[in-house]
């Protein structure tokens, strides 16, 4: 499938000089979203990658393995399922910053069971959805003064959603702690819910007077480092097998942060 693809997509050929343009990538060091980081570094952007595992580093080292010692590309850690932490940290970031070009919410805690985050919310809503959700109002102004300068690219608000979306519960409101906390719901109504947040929220955020982009999009199921850790039986290897892996899904991100056709 991929090499079928292959000849039809080209999201590097949209992605030229990005010197001068900065990223912040929530979720950037692992999977699809380390794909995405290292796609920017190479063509010269400023990435500041903003997760909360100990794989931030490693990312940073990889990259700059390939792209020489002098890329530009930073790790901050953060747990977006603790909003008194996020609102620390981003705050500080959105103050020290000058622009922001793109904001891509790529944080995501996959398929798994019912858990509760730091503020006892469901992890996978509070992370997929609220956290970022919450870096978007924490960093607006920073995309919305980029959107004021002259010769400047529209920045974007660019959401990792899923077709998963199709598993949320029927009759979902989002309407109190108490629904969003149900602990009988299965994981994949669980993971599907934060999905259909990410959906209904980006169109919060799209009608706006500033020059500013918000879009999700499905990458396809993709063979990233989270799908590694099901990987039991023989059906489990078999979708590993099947799903495209996750520096070919990461094109699909790309292009939607940097096409053309969004710019006209």
């Amino acid at each position: 499938m991929q090499s079928v693809l292959h000849t039809v997509v080209h999201p590097e050929k949209e992605i030229h000089d990005l010197d001068g343009r900065v990223v912040i990538m929530l979720g950037g060091a692992v999977g699809i979203g380390f794909e995405i980081s290292r796609a920017f570094v190479l063509n010269k952007a400023r990435v500041i990658m903003v997760n909360h595992d100990e794989h931030g580093q490693y990312a940073i080292d990889k990259i700059k393995k390939e792209t020489g010692e002098y890329s530009e590309i930073e790790w901050i850690p953060c747990n977006l399922g603790n909003l008194k932490e996020a609102k620390e940290i981003l705050s500080n970031l959105r103050d020290r910053e000058e622009r922001l070009d793109l904001l891509i919410c790529s944080a995501d805690m996959d398929i798994n069971q019912f858990g509760e985050d730091t503020d006892s919310i469901d992890r996978h809503f509070g992370i997929n959805w609220l956290g970022q959700f919450y870096t978007c109002n924490l960093l607006y102004p920073l995309l919305r003064n980029t959107s004021q300068k002259a010769d400047t690219p529209a920045p974007r608000i660019v959401w990792g959603s899923s077709q998963m979306h199709y598993n949320a519960p029927s009759g979902v409101h989002f309407a109190s702690l108490d629904e969003i906390n149900n602990s009988g719901r299965s994981s994949a109504e669980l993971y599907g819910r934060s999905k259909l947040a990410i959906i209904l929220g980006e169109r919060v955020i799209q009608p706006n007077k500033d020059n500013i982009y918000a879009l999700s999009v499905h990458p396809g199921t993709a063979n990233a480092a989270m799908k590694q850790q099901c990987k039991d039986s023989v059906l489990d290897q078999c979708l590993i097998h099947l799903t495209m892996s996750a520096p070919w899904h990461s094109r699909a991100v790309r292009l939607s942060e940097l096409g053309p056709a969004m710019s006209t």
